[in-house]
C-alpha cells in the first residue's frame, strides 16, 4: 500500500511540471491577448479611416450649402432694397399717369414674387442643411462609439495580460 503512494519528491516533481505548464499556458494567453489588442487597433483604424472620407464629403456638402444660403440671403437683401426703391418710386408717380403706375406695379409684383421664391429656396436649403448636419452628427457618433468600444476592448485585453502575468 505504501508503494502505491507518491513520495514527497515525486509529488514536488509533478507540481514543478504543472507550474511549468501553467506558465507556458499563461504565456500563450498573453500572446493571444496581445494579438487581440493588435486586431482591435487595426479594426478601429479601418473603421475610422472608412469614416474619414464620408465625413469629409459631408463637411464639404455642409460648407457648400452654407455658401449657397449666404448667397441667397444676399440676393434677398438686394430684392428687398429694390422692392423698397420701387415702392417709393411708385408712390411718386403722378396718379393721373396710369401707364407709368401700371408698369411700376408690375415691377413691384415681379419683385414680390422674386422675394417669395428666394424665401422658399432659403427655407428648402435650411431643411437640406439640417439633414446634412444630422448625417455628419451620425458619422461623428459612429466614430465615437467605435473609439469607445475599442478603448473598452483594449482595457479588457490589458487587464487579461496583467492577470496572466501575475498568474505566472
Amino acid at each position: 500500500n505504501v508503494k502505491e503512494q507518491l513520495t514527497q519528491d515525486e509529488m514536488q516533481s509533478y507540481n514543478r511540471k504543472k507550474a511549468g505548464y501553467q506558465r507556458k499556458i499563461a504565456d500563450i494567453d498573453i500572446e493571444i491577448a496581445e494579438k487581440n489588442k493588435e486586431a482591435i487597433s487595426n479594426q478601429l483604424q479601418q473603421q475610422t479611416s472608412a469614416l474619414g472620407p464620408q465625413l469629409d464629403a459631408v463637411e464639404k456638402q455642409l460648407y457648400d450649402i452654407n455658401q449657397t444660403i449666404r448667397s441667397k440671403k444676399n440676393e434677398r437683401i438686394k430684392i428687398k432694397r429694390n422692392l423698397k426703391k420701387s415702392s417709393e418710386a411708385f408712390n411718386e408717380i403722378d396718379p393721373i399717369d396710369e401707364e407709368a403706375r401700371l408698369a411700376a406695379l408690375e415691377t413691384l409684383q415681379a419683385l414680390e414674387i422674386s422675394l417669395e421664391t428666394i424665401e422658399n429656396e432659403i427655407n428648402q436649403l435650411k431643411g437640406q442643411r439640417q439633414g446634412i448636419t444630422q448625417q455628419r452628427d451620425g458619422i461623428l457618433k459612429q466614430r465615437s462609439q467605435a473609439q469607445a468600444a475599442s478603448s473598452a476592448a483594449m482595457q479588457q485585453a490589458d487587464q487579461g495580460i496583467r492577470s496572466q502575468r501575475s498568474a505566472r
